[in-house]
């Protein structure tokens, strides 16, 4: 099916997704129920991941929806197999293991599940351990900052062949923030010295400018009606719809107390305050910044 290919398309070049994915699979094991609950999905995007993983042809809305209906056991053996086939990162590796203390100390408590799924958890921890082992010697054996350097060259790449042409000027931003502090980046960010970090995020930012101002076809410091940098173009085509729904899943932790990013990826919503009706490509990019950039290090929603 067409809209199967352009999903394995867009996962293909947004390894974030994957990343987010498991994430948010580990964050919605529930113990009580047996089951692993994800939040509402009215795109049907979450279910589209899921098929595109387990090649589960035939959705089931209302169940993706509400609650993944699968036994913990036979949830944690299929874990366990994901998380060996995913390239992770510090980041995903970080927001799982946590996931999967959570989920060990709600199991402690809980008398009725067998020997096995006790086993399941403690071999999927044992993977997890051994893939943050593995990413050290990474680490360790390669020049981290080279491959940061690739990551980013990669995206400007893709976003100048025209990749994000369904996706407004900040939702641009947005995914391009998202997928480097996913990725090698974002893991680089965490390892670097001080001075090496904010050299990078200068670099990065000086590049968002160029690209931004090149896209809307005006001078750097050139104010503009800030709907020019907020507003998408028509969608033309599945792919362009898959583009915007992956913004959508990437960005749904962000809230309105990261004004910027929440307006652009919610612009049918009341304008922020913070958010002005006029402004340049640099006041873009220091909003995005100020709202993705926690204390030198990039969000991961």
């Amino acid at each position: 099916m067409i809209i199967e290919h352009e999903m394995m398309e867009i996962t293909h070049a947004l390894p974030s997704l994957k990343q987010k994915f498991l994430v948010d699979l580990v964050n919605g094991i529930d113990v009580n129920t047996d089951r692993i609950r994800v939040q509402g999905d009215s795109s049907g995007f979450f279910s589209r991941l899921w098929d595109s993983f387990t090649g589960d042809d035939h959705r089931r809305q209302h169940q993706i929806n509400e609650n993944l209906n699968k036994g913990l056991d036979s949830c944690l053996t299929w874990l366990n197999s994901l998380t060996n086939e995913i390239t992770l990162t510090n980041n995903a590796l970080v927001k799982v293991s946590s996931g999967l203390i959570k989920v060990r100390n709600d199991l402690a408590r809980v008398a009725h599940f067998a020997a096995d799924t006790r086993d399941h958890l403690e071999h999927l921890q044992m993977v997890v351990d051994r893939r943050f082992n593995d990413l050290e010697m990474q680490i360790r054996d390669v020049d981290l900052r080279q491959r940061a350097h690739q990551q980013m060259d990669s995206l400007f790449t893709s976003w100048q062949a025209g990749n994000y042409q369904a996706l407004s000027i900040a939702e641009r931003v947005f995914l391009v923030i998202s997928e480097l502090a996913w990725g090698v980046f974002g893991d680089y960010c965490k390892k670097a010295k001080e001075t090496d970090r904010q050299q990078l995020l200068i670099d990065l930012r000086n590049r968002f400018i160029i690209q931004v101002s090149a896209d809307a076809g005006v001078a750097r410091d050139k104010r503009v009606d800030s709907n020019n940098w907020l507003c998408n173009g028509p969608v033309r085509n599945e792919l362009a719809s898959q583009y915007l729904q992956a913004v959508a899943y990437l960005g749904d932790q962000i809230t309105q107390e990261q004004p910027f990013a929440w307006y652009a990826l919610n612009t049918q919503k009341e304008r922020p305050l913070t958010v002005p009706f006029l402004m340049d490509a640099p006041r873009l990019i220091k909003g995005m910044s100020n709202d993705l950039l926690k204390e030198g290090y990039l969000y991961v929603g």
